[in-house]
């Protein structure tokens, strides 16, 4: 438990050093600060819970069961909750933050003739040729 909460702090960690290190983005630096403070105080706890199933007396091995479940419980919560105050305030702008592909939406040649292709298929099957929407409403028919 211990060594895979690590392993997550540690990614997290490499994730934001390289990703999101210069960012001013409100949200991703509460995202990334409570999220810290998450894994740094549930990985204490757990190893405290471990530390007591080891040398503790069996009345006392699942003292720190309830306090692991409580932190847990305590510290999502927070974290949700400063995350939803952080992105209802709308002070900042993220365009620069989260660069979107452009989309090209020029017809792709390629697409017309498959398109084409297609619309022989049909009609050499003794299919009706497919009509689009456009066709019917600029000719004038209702059906």
């Amino acid at each position: 438990m211990i060594t895979s909460e690590l392993i997550i702090l540690s990614l997290t960690l490499w994730i934001w050093y390289t990703q999101h290190r210069d960012s001013m983005s409100p949200l991703m630096s509460t995202f990334y600060r409570d999220g810290l403070i998450y894994f740094v105080l549930l990985s204490a706890v757990s190893a405290g819970n471990i530390i007591c199933n080891l040398v503790a007396k069996l009345q006392y091995i699942y003292l720190l069961s309830i306090p692991q479940r409580i932190f847990h419980s305590i510290l999502a919560t927070r974290m949700v909750l400063h995350l939803r105050k952080v992105a209802s305030v709308n002070t900042y702008d993220t365009f620069e933050e989260v660069p979107f592909p452009t989309i090209d939406y020029s017809t792709d040649p390629d697409l017309e003739a498959a398109q084409t292709n297609a619309d022989f298929a049909i009609q050499s099957a003794g299919y009706p040729a497919p009509v689009c929407l456009t066709e019917i409403v600029g000719s004038g028919r209702t059906t």
